[in-house]
Protein backbone atom coordinates (compact mmCIF):
# COMPACT_ATOMS: atom_id res chain seq x y z
CA UNK A 1 0.00 0.00 0.00
CA UNK A 2 1.37 3.55 -0.74
CA UNK A 3 -0.60 6.64 -0.14
CA UNK A 4 1.12 9.43 -2.33
CA UNK A 5 1.13 13.18 -0.53
CA UNK A 6 1.79 15.84 -2.32
CA UNK A 7 3.95 18.91 -2.45
CA UNK A 8 1.33 20.75 -1.48
CA UNK A 9 -0.51 18.67 1.03
CA UNK A 10 2.93 17.85 2.45
CA UNK A 11 3.12 21.73 2.90
CA UNK A 12 -0.20 22.28 4.32
CA UNK A 13 0.22 19.32 6.92
CA UNK A 14 3.33 21.13 8.16
CA UNK A 15 0.94 24.29 8.70
CA UNK A 16 -1.80 22.75 10.48
CA UNK A 17 0.73 20.55 12.27
CA UNK A 18 2.14 23.67 14.07
CA UNK A 19 -1.13 25.91 13.95
CA UNK A 20 -2.26 22.56 16.44
CA UNK A 21 0.62 23.20 18.47
CA UNK A 22 -0.40 26.93 19.30
CA UNK A 23 -4.33 25.68 19.48
CA UNK A 24 -2.66 23.45 22.40
CA UNK A 25 -0.21 25.81 24.20
CA UNK A 26 -3.95 28.60 23.94
CA UNK A 27 -5.26 25.30 25.80
CA UNK A 28 -2.63 25.08 28.45
CA UNK A 29 -3.03 29.24 29.07
CA UNK A 30 -6.25 28.78 30.04
CA UNK A 31 -6.72 29.55 33.54
CA UNK A 32 -8.95 27.48 34.51
CA UNK A 33 -6.44 24.89 33.89
CA UNK A 34 -3.78 26.46 36.08
CA UNK A 35 -3.60 26.33 39.45
CA UNK A 36 -3.63 29.98 41.40
CA UNK A 37 -2.12 31.61 44.27
CA UNK A 38 -4.89 32.27 46.91
CA UNK A 39 -6.51 34.91 46.49
CA UNK A 40 -6.80 35.08 42.73
CA UNK A 41 -9.97 36.54 41.52
CA UNK A 42 -11.11 34.66 38.58
CA UNK A 43 -14.16 33.60 39.24
CA UNK A 44 -15.65 37.40 39.25
CA UNK A 45 -15.49 37.38 35.70
CA UNK A 46 -19.01 39.15 33.90
CA UNK A 47 -20.58 36.05 31.73
CA UNK A 48 -19.95 37.70 28.47
CA UNK A 49 -16.04 37.53 28.51
CA UNK A 50 -16.34 34.64 30.43
CA UNK A 51 -17.92 33.47 27.24
CA UNK A 52 -15.56 34.82 24.67
CA UNK A 53 -12.95 33.27 26.99
CA UNK A 54 -13.85 29.49 26.49
CA UNK A 55 -14.75 29.61 23.10
CA UNK A 56 -11.40 30.92 22.39
CA UNK A 57 -9.40 28.92 24.67
CA UNK A 58 -11.32 25.83 25.13
CA UNK A 59 -13.89 24.96 22.25
CA UNK A 60 -11.80 26.08 19.10
CA UNK A 61 -8.63 24.50 20.23
CA UNK A 62 -10.21 21.52 21.57
CA UNK A 63 -9.69 18.82 18.34
CA UNK A 64 -5.52 19.91 18.31
CA UNK A 65 -4.66 16.85 20.15
CA UNK A 66 -7.03 14.44 17.90
CA UNK A 67 -5.91 16.12 14.95
CA UNK A 68 -2.34 14.96 15.35
CA UNK A 69 -3.66 11.35 15.64
CA UNK A 70 -5.20 11.76 12.79
CA UNK A 71 -1.91 12.83 11.29
CA UNK A 72 0.19 10.85 12.64
CA UNK A 73 -2.00 7.60 11.40
CA UNK A 74 -2.25 8.49 7.98
CA UNK A 75 1.57 8.91 7.68
CA UNK A 76 2.35 5.52 9.22
CA UNK A 77 0.06 3.97 7.37
CA UNK A 78 0.43 5.49 3.62
CA UNK A 79 2.90 2.66 2.91
CA UNK A 80 3.37 -0.70 4.17
CA UNK A 81 5.78 -1.43 7.47
CA UNK A 82 7.21 -3.91 9.57
CA UNK A 83 5.78 -3.79 12.92
CA UNK A 84 9.02 -4.40 14.81
CA UNK A 85 10.91 -1.83 12.97
CA UNK A 86 8.04 1.08 13.41
CA UNK A 87 8.53 -0.27 17.20
CA UNK A 88 11.87 -0.06 17.39
CA UNK A 89 11.51 3.48 14.77
CA UNK A 90 8.71 4.82 17.76
CA UNK A 91 10.88 4.25 20.52
CA UNK A 92 13.44 6.38 19.64
CA UNK A 93 10.92 9.00 18.44
CA UNK A 94 8.18 8.46 21.12
CA UNK A 95 9.04 6.93 23.92
CA UNK A 96 12.45 7.98 24.91
CA UNK A 97 11.54 11.53 24.61
CA UNK A 98 8.67 11.28 26.46
CA UNK A 99 10.97 9.10 29.73
CA UNK A 100 13.83 11.58 29.72
CA UNK A 101 11.21 15.29 29.58
CA UNK A 102 8.71 13.64 32.32
CA UNK A 103 12.28 12.58 34.65
CA UNK A 104 14.18 16.03 33.87
CA UNK A 105 10.49 18.08 35.29
CA UNK A 106 10.60 15.92 38.20
CA UNK A 107 13.86 16.50 38.92
CA UNK A 108 13.39 20.19 38.50
CA UNK A 109 10.64 20.53 40.65
CA UNK A 110 12.11 17.64 43.38
CA UNK A 111 15.03 20.34 43.26
CA UNK A 112 13.24 23.73 43.75
CA UNK A 113 11.11 21.82 46.34
CA UNK A 114 14.32 22.07 48.25
CA UNK A 115 13.94 25.52 48.05
CA UNK A 116 12.15 27.23 50.46
CA UNK A 117 11.47 30.62 48.56
CA UNK A 118 10.46 28.62 45.52
CA UNK A 119 8.38 25.81 47.00
CA UNK A 120 5.60 27.52 46.61
CA UNK A 121 5.43 27.66 43.37
CA UNK A 122 6.69 24.17 42.54
CA UNK A 123 4.58 22.23 44.86
CA UNK A 124 1.42 20.63 45.22
CA UNK A 125 0.69 20.47 49.15
CA UNK A 126 -0.40 16.77 48.89
CA UNK A 127 2.07 15.50 46.68
CA UNK A 128 5.73 16.45 47.40
CA UNK A 129 8.25 14.42 45.20
CA UNK A 130 10.18 13.45 48.40
CA UNK A 131 6.86 11.60 49.44
CA UNK A 132 6.06 9.38 46.64
CA UNK A 133 5.49 6.04 47.15
CA UNK A 134 5.86 3.29 44.25
CA UNK A 135 1.98 4.52 42.92
CA UNK A 136 3.19 7.91 42.38
CA UNK A 137 6.12 6.96 40.84
CA UNK A 138 4.51 4.91 38.28
CA UNK A 139 1.98 7.64 37.93
CA UNK A 140 4.48 10.06 37.32
CA UNK A 141 5.58 8.08 33.94
CA UNK A 142 1.83 7.65 33.00
CA UNK A 143 1.49 4.25 33.99
CA UNK A 144 -2.20 3.62 35.75
CA UNK A 145 -2.50 7.67 35.44
CA UNK A 146 -4.46 9.23 33.19
CA UNK A 147 -1.83 11.43 32.10
CA UNK A 148 2.03 11.92 33.17
CA UNK A 149 3.69 14.38 35.29
CA UNK A 150 4.33 16.15 32.18
CA UNK A 151 0.96 16.46 31.20
CA UNK A 152 1.03 16.92 27.53
CA UNK A 153 3.19 13.83 27.03
CA UNK A 154 0.25 11.61 27.66
CA UNK A 155 -0.31 12.11 23.75
CA UNK A 156 3.18 10.93 23.61
CA UNK A 157 2.23 8.11 25.88
CA UNK A 158 -0.73 7.04 24.09
CA UNK A 159 0.39 7.43 20.55
CA UNK A 160 3.39 4.67 21.35
CA UNK A 161 0.06 2.09 22.43
CA UNK A 162 -1.61 3.06 19.00
CA UNK A 163 1.62 2.16 16.82
CA UNK A 164 1.66 -1.11 19.44
CA UNK A 165 -1.94 -1.64 18.42
CA UNK A 166 -1.23 -0.26 14.55
CA UNK A 167 -1.18 -3.64 12.96
CA UNK A 168 -4.44 -5.03 15.01
CA UNK A 169 -6.67 -1.85 14.07
CA UNK A 170 -5.56 -2.56 10.55
CA UNK A 171 -6.64 -6.01 10.21
CA UNK A 172 -10.08 -5.56 11.72
CA UNK A 173 -11.14 -2.43 9.97
CA UNK A 174 -10.07 -4.66 6.84
CA UNK A 175 -12.12 -7.44 7.64
CA UNK A 176 -15.05 -5.34 9.09
CA UNK A 177 -14.59 -1.73 7.18
CA UNK A 178 -18.25 -0.88 7.61
CA UNK A 179 -19.33 -2.51 10.73
CA UNK A 180 -16.42 -0.94 12.39
CA UNK A 181 -16.55 2.53 11.07
CA UNK A 182 -20.32 2.80 12.04
CA UNK A 183 -19.68 1.47 15.87
CA UNK A 184 -16.61 3.80 16.61
CA UNK A 185 -18.67 6.91 14.66
CA UNK A 186 -21.59 6.20 16.59
CA UNK A 187 -19.20 5.79 19.96
CA UNK A 188 -17.39 9.24 18.99
CA UNK A 189 -20.40 10.97 18.65
CA UNK A 190 -22.57 9.72 21.37
CA UNK A 191 -20.26 8.74 24.39
CA UNK A 192 -16.95 9.58 26.06
CA UNK A 193 -14.91 6.63 26.80
CA UNK A 194 -11.93 7.14 28.94
CA UNK A 195 -9.63 4.07 29.32
CA UNK A 196 -6.67 5.98 30.00
CA UNK A 197 -4.83 4.62 27.06
CA UNK A 198 -7.12 4.52 24.98
CA UNK A 199 -9.95 7.19 24.61
CA UNK A 200 -12.56 6.97 22.02
CA UNK A 201 -12.51 10.28 20.33
CA UNK A 202 -8.57 9.86 19.87
CA UNK A 203 -9.62 6.47 18.41
CA UNK A 204 -11.49 7.23 16.12
CA UNK A 205 -9.63 10.07 14.77
CA UNK A 206 -7.00 7.39 14.74
CA UNK A 207 -9.21 4.80 12.59
CA UNK A 208 -9.75 7.93 10.14
CA UNK A 209 -6.65 8.60 9.27
CA UNK A 210 -6.77 4.65 7.90
CA UNK A 211 -9.56 5.01 6.34
CA UNK A 212 -8.35 7.77 4.54
CA UNK A 213 -5.40 5.77 3.01
CA UNK A 214 -7.23 2.68 2.81
CA UNK A 215 -9.48 4.39 0.62
CA UNK A 216 -6.76 6.64 -1.26
CA UNK A 217 -8.78 9.76 -0.42
CA UNK A 218 -6.73 12.79 -1.12
CA UNK A 219 -6.63 14.66 1.79
CA UNK A 220 -7.14 18.02 -0.86
CA UNK A 221 -10.78 16.45 -1.24
CA UNK A 222 -11.56 18.32 1.70
CA UNK A 223 -11.40 21.50 -0.53
CA UNK A 224 -14.20 19.99 -2.69
CA UNK A 225 -16.59 20.74 0.58
CA UNK A 226 -19.22 23.52 0.03
CA UNK A 227 -17.18 26.07 2.69
CA UNK A 228 -19.79 27.84 3.58
CA UNK A 229 -22.53 25.43 4.89
CA UNK A 230 -19.53 23.96 6.84
CA UNK A 231 -18.45 27.05 8.51
CA UNK A 232 -21.62 28.37 9.76
CA UNK A 233 -22.57 24.96 11.13
CA UNK A 234 -18.76 24.81 12.84
CA UNK A 235 -19.65 28.75 14.09
CA UNK A 236 -23.48 27.20 15.35
CA UNK A 237 -21.77 24.52 16.96
CA UNK A 238 -19.47 26.63 18.63
CA UNK A 239 -22.47 28.74 19.97
CA UNK A 240 -24.58 25.60 21.14
CA UNK A 241 -21.54 24.43 23.37
CA UNK A 242 -20.66 28.55 24.83
CA UNK A 243 -24.82 28.40 25.77
CA UNK A 244 -24.19 24.47 27.03
CA UNK A 245 -21.27 26.03 29.19
CA UNK A 246 -22.80 29.58 30.66
CA UNK A 247 -25.93 27.13 31.82
CA UNK A 248 -24.10 24.48 33.10
CA UNK A 249 -25.01 21.63 31.04
CA UNK A 250 -22.77 18.62 32.07
CA UNK A 251 -20.00 17.76 30.04
CA UNK A 252 -21.05 13.80 30.07
CA UNK A 253 -24.88 14.71 28.61
CA UNK A 254 -25.03 12.68 25.22
CA UNK A 255 -25.95 15.89 23.37
CA UNK A 256 -22.90 17.83 25.12
CA UNK A 257 -20.88 14.92 23.81
CA UNK A 258 -22.63 15.05 20.31
CA UNK A 259 -22.05 18.78 20.00
CA UNK A 260 -18.19 18.54 20.90
CA UNK A 261 -17.46 15.96 19.03
CA UNK A 262 -18.96 17.36 15.62
CA UNK A 263 -16.72 20.37 16.61
CA UNK A 264 -13.59 18.44 16.35
CA UNK A 265 -14.56 16.77 13.32
CA UNK A 266 -15.73 20.03 11.73
CA UNK A 267 -12.64 21.81 13.10
CA UNK A 268 -10.43 19.65 10.83
CA UNK A 269 -12.40 20.15 7.89
CA UNK A 270 -12.54 24.21 8.22
CA UNK A 271 -8.87 24.77 9.46
CA UNK A 272 -7.39 22.77 7.10
CA UNK A 273 -9.74 23.61 3.61
CA UNK A 274 -10.21 27.19 4.77
CA UNK A 275 -6.99 28.49 6.72
CA UNK A 276 -4.21 26.35 5.55
CA UNK A 277 -5.40 26.27 1.50
CA UNK A 278 -3.39 29.81 0.89
CA UNK A 279 0.14 28.51 1.17
CA UNK A 280 1.58 31.79 0.38
CA UNK A 281 0.17 34.03 2.94
CA UNK A 282 1.93 35.47 5.40
CA UNK A 283 0.74 33.51 8.40
CA UNK A 284 0.82 29.81 6.67
CA UNK A 285 4.80 30.81 5.53
CA UNK A 286 5.13 31.75 8.84
CA UNK A 287 3.74 29.16 10.32
CA UNK A 288 5.68 26.22 7.70
CA UNK A 289 9.06 27.80 8.68
CA UNK A 290 8.82 27.31 12.41
CA UNK A 291 6.70 23.44 11.88
CA UNK A 292 10.21 21.86 12.31
CA UNK A 293 9.99 23.13 15.98
CA UNK A 294 6.61 22.31 16.28
CA UNK A 295 7.19 19.07 18.21
CA UNK A 296 10.37 20.97 20.45
CA UNK A 297 7.10 23.96 20.95
CA UNK A 298 4.92 20.99 22.24
CA UNK A 299 7.29 19.23 24.81
CA UNK A 300 8.84 22.27 26.20
CA UNK A 301 5.88 24.92 26.36
CA UNK A 302 4.16 23.44 29.63
CA UNK A 303 5.78 23.73 32.86
CA UNK A 304 7.25 27.01 31.52
CA UNK A 305 3.76 28.32 30.84
CA UNK A 306 2.21 27.74 34.40
CA UNK A 307 5.02 28.70 36.35
CA UNK A 308 5.16 32.19 34.49
CA UNK A 309 1.36 32.09 34.74
CA UNK A 310 1.34 31.76 38.21
CA UNK A 311 4.21 34.20 38.72
CA UNK A 312 2.41 37.03 36.29
CA UNK A 313 -1.43 36.34 38.56
CA UNK A 314 0.44 36.64 41.57
CA UNK A 315 2.13 39.90 40.77
CA UNK A 316 -0.74 41.53 38.87
CA UNK A 317 -3.51 40.35 40.33
CA UNK A 318 -6.39 41.94 38.91
CA UNK A 319 -9.46 40.45 37.57
CA UNK A 320 -10.72 37.63 35.13
CA UNK A 321 -10.47 39.54 32.27
CA UNK A 322 -6.84 40.86 33.33
CA UNK A 323 -6.12 37.28 34.12
CA UNK A 324 -7.56 36.32 30.86
CA UNK A 325 -5.25 38.76 28.30
CA UNK A 326 -2.28 38.07 30.28
CA UNK A 327 -3.24 34.50 29.89
CA UNK A 328 -3.47 35.31 25.86
CA UNK A 329 -0.50 37.42 25.98
CA UNK A 330 1.71 34.86 27.43
CA UNK A 331 1.22 32.02 24.79
CA UNK A 332 2.76 34.42 22.10
CA UNK A 333 6.12 34.74 24.63
CA UNK A 334 6.23 31.35 25.57
CA UNK A 335 5.91 29.91 22.07
CA UNK A 336 8.78 32.63 21.06
CA UNK A 337 10.48 31.43 24.22
CA UNK A 338 10.09 27.77 23.17
CA UNK A 339 10.82 28.38 19.64
CA UNK A 340 14.30 30.22 20.54
CA UNK A 341 15.31 27.44 23.14
CA UNK A 342 14.67 24.33 20.24
CA UNK A 343 16.97 27.02 18.07
CA UNK A 344 19.43 27.47 20.31
CA UNK A 345 19.66 23.53 21.16
CA UNK A 346 19.29 22.30 17.62
CA UNK A 347 22.38 24.84 16.91
CA UNK A 348 24.58 24.27 19.70
CA UNK A 349 23.88 21.29 21.26
CA UNK A 350 22.21 19.21 17.99
CA UNK A 351 22.76 15.41 19.92
CA UNK A 352 21.05 16.50 22.55
CA UNK A 353 18.18 18.59 20.78
CA UNK A 354 17.41 15.15 18.63
CA UNK A 355 17.30 12.75 21.81
CA UNK A 356 14.77 14.82 23.42
CA UNK A 357 12.67 15.26 20.27
CA UNK A 358 13.17 12.06 18.44
CA UNK A 359 15.61 13.49 16.35
CA UNK A 360 12.83 15.94 14.73
CA UNK A 361 14.95 18.74 13.40
CA UNK A 362 12.79 19.16 9.92
CA UNK A 363 9.39 19.38 8.55
CA UNK A 364 8.28 16.23 7.23
CA UNK A 365 8.76 16.16 3.54
CA UNK A 366 6.39 13.52 2.07
CA UNK A 367 6.26 14.51 -1.69
CA UNK A 368 8.59 13.26 -4.06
Amino acid sequence: MKYEITRSESDRMNILKMLLTVFVVIMHANVSTVSVPEGSSMLDGIQWFRLIRYIIMEIIPRFAVQGFFLMSSILLYRKDFVWKDNISKKIKTILVPYVIMNAVWILIYFVCQQIGPLKSMFSNEQYLIADYGLMEWLGAFGIGAREPFLIPLWFLRNLFIYNILAVVIKKIIDRFPKLIFVVITVLYLFTYIDLIYIRNTELWFWCMGYYIVKYNTSISSLDKIKKIPVLCLYILLIGIRGAFNLNGVSLSNPVHICVRALIMATGIVVWFSLFTRNTDGFLQRFLLKISAYSFGVYIFHQMTLGFALKTAFKVLGGNYIVETLVSLIMVVVIIAYCLVLCRLLDRFCPKLYALLTGSRTKTFKLHK
